[in-house]
């Protein structure tokens, strides 16, 4: 019944372009759709047909024992709406270059989507260009879990604001660029929250993340930074970045209490330190660190080690700092291992060139198996893998 109706409300208007063809026909879904009220006369006969989102949303029904969810199909359009996403749903557009939600007039100045979700409950916003207030665009709270996929978010107060309710709560941003925004990220009492394959680029803060209750992490993989005023503000739980390419002037990190992680990143830091780490920890592997420096800041009460590096900056920083098996600048860079003499490394991008003294002089590491462009590492089977964030796909010189 479900599969006929969906495909009767289709048919009826194919005129404005039908959108079935954007969401899942089967049993374990339930399927609204929305389209523009210009886009075609109102069909008050379909029970399935909506001209406003909010409308149908207001018509899904809740999440049943099952994990049955309904899906909220909408057309290409601009829609000026605020709306309040009930858990249990899926909010589809038809792609972000397609479909756009905007304040109504005159609103410029309030959240645009309200998402409330419990311990069992979830909710997810897909294929769709929210933007356009100086509030928040996307504001999250309870429970569950938020999955913000293939969207984009533009000229925001703060892109998605995350609050966790008793059972704390999750998020998921994957492949939504968050441009120029105030806040791309506003993050509290959370458990994990996930930034992947993403692009965040002049916005004037990357995420502050207050997680002293939540002991959440807050993880960015493959993701690319570039021209943001400032970078990740956390404050207890951890910060882990995997794959990270970041074009800054200032800090990618400034963590207190919280315990940081950096994986196969690239950094080009005009100037000041990579990271400022205050009563916590920094475990850093195969970074590739351009600029002046100084590299880090741990002088208050932290520890740093950074091992299998390409490290430019002449300077090392302050504090508790170990590096080992490195390329660095710092002839007097503190280290308890082997610090290699610094060469020019010979980078192309990011990438050694085949004569690069950081081939094949890293030490082991059983959790950093892929580099920053993807590849595995190491590349040459029992071999020792190469300094940097980047694994050459060549055999050892």
């Amino acid at each position: 019944m479900r599969i006929a109706a969906a495909l009767v409300a289709c048919l009826a208007l194919l005129a404005s372009g039908c959108i079935e063809d954007r969401c899942t026909l089967d049993d374990s879904v339930r399927l609204l759709f929305v389209y523009p009220e210009s886009s075609a006369p109102p069909d008050t006969t379909n029970p399935h047909v909506f001209y406003s989102i909010q409308e149908a949303l207001d018509a899904a029904p809740p999440p049943e024992g099952d994990g049955a969810e309904t899906t909220v199909c909408v057309a290409d359009g601009v829609y000026r709406e605020q709306l309040a996403l009930p858990p249990g749903v899926r909010l589809l557009g038809r792609g972000a270059d397609r479909v756009r939600l905007r304040p109504p007039g005159g609103r410029d100045d309030e959240t645009l989507v309200t998402v409330a979700t419990d311990a069992l409950t979830s909710a997810v916003i897909k294929d769709m260009d929210v933007g356009g207030t100086t509030a928040a665009c996307i504001d999250a709270s309870g429970g569950g879990v938020l999955r913000v996929v293939d969207s984009r978010l533009l000229g925001c107060g703060t892109a998605v604001r995350a609050t966790g309710g008793g059972d704390l709560g999750g998020l998921e941003v994957a492949g939504t660029p968050i441009a120029r925004s105030g806040t791309a990220l506003h993050i509290t009492s959370m458990a994990d929250v996930s930034v992947l394959d993403t692009d965040l680029t002049g916005n004037d803060l990357v995420a502050l993340a207050d997680n002293r209750a939540g002991a959440g992490t807050l993880r960015f993989e493959r993701v690319r930074l570039a021209d943001n005023a400032a970078g990740v503000t956390v404050h207890g739980g951890a910060a882990r970045f995997v794959g990270v390419e970041a074009t800054e002037d200032h800090p990618l990190v400034t963590a207190a209490e919280a315990n940081v992680v950096l994986r196969s990143v690239g950094l080009s830091v005009a100037a000041g330190p990579v990271a400022v780490v205050e009563g916590g920890t920094l475990d850093a592997s195969h970074l590739t660190v351009l600029g002046e420096g100084p590299l880090l800041d741990v002088s208050g009460g932290g520890a740093a080690v950074v091992v299998n590096s390409i490290l430019a900056p002449a300077d090392s920083g302050t504090g508790d700092i170990d590096i080992r098996s490195s390329l660095t600048g710092d002839a007097d860079a503190p280290t308890t291992g082997t610090n290699l003499p610094w060469a020019d490394p010979e980078l192309t991008g990011w990438v050694p060139a085949a004569g690069s003294p950081a081939r094949c002089v890293g030490e082991p590491a059983p959790d950093d198996v892929v580099d920053l462009l993807g590849n595995p590492r190491p590349f040459r089977e029992g071999k020792a893998p190469d300094a940097g964030a980047v694994e050459l796909q060549e055999a050892c010189p």
